[in-house]
């Protein structure tokens, strides 16, 4: 199968790189934003298209990326038809167009569990955390203390 092919995989490994790292560009192109959306979104289309609604559904990183992607498009999409930008849901428009953006970064995640040393290292953070909690604890309470 195609998209199993691992220069599928590394393509749109890169892309989501490439989009996270547009993304933390302030004033990046909006072209830019509309092409990692057309790409992303034939993605999910030959993938759904060659696992079937069963297969693809069954992945939760599939799943994610469908809610992430499909949820950008139509934000996109509802911006240019009804251009909240000269219109009082301003605002709400841009704590909407963070909240995806900001699901969209989360996808290197995905990308970061692909490479089993980076696994480890996020999988070993993930144990640590918990025991910082109670140092942070200690450390409050020692400089509450003097």
């Amino acid at each position: 199968m195609a998209v199993d092919h691992i220069a599928f995989t590394l393509f749109y490994d890169a892309l989501i790189f490439a989009n996270a790292v547009t993304l933390s560009i302030k004033n990046s192109p909006s072209i830019l934003e509309d092409i990692f959306l057309v790409l992303f979104n034939i993605e999910i289309k030959l993938k759904l298209y060659t696992y079937g609604p069963r297969k693809f559904a069954s992945s939760a990183w599939n799943c994610y990326d469908c809610l992430v992607i499909y949820s950008a498009t139509l934000f996109r999409l509802v911006n240019d038809v009804e251009n909240f930008k000269d219109s009082k849901d301003e605002e709400m428009s841009v704590v909407f167009l963070d909240m995806v953006l900001t699901l969209r970064v989360l996808r290197l995640l995905k990308l970061l569990l692909s490479i089993p040393q980076l696994r480890l290292i996020v999988s070993t953070v993930i144990q640590i955390v918990p025991s910082m909690g109670s140092y942070a604890l200690l450390i409050f309470l020692f400089y509450y203390s003097y």
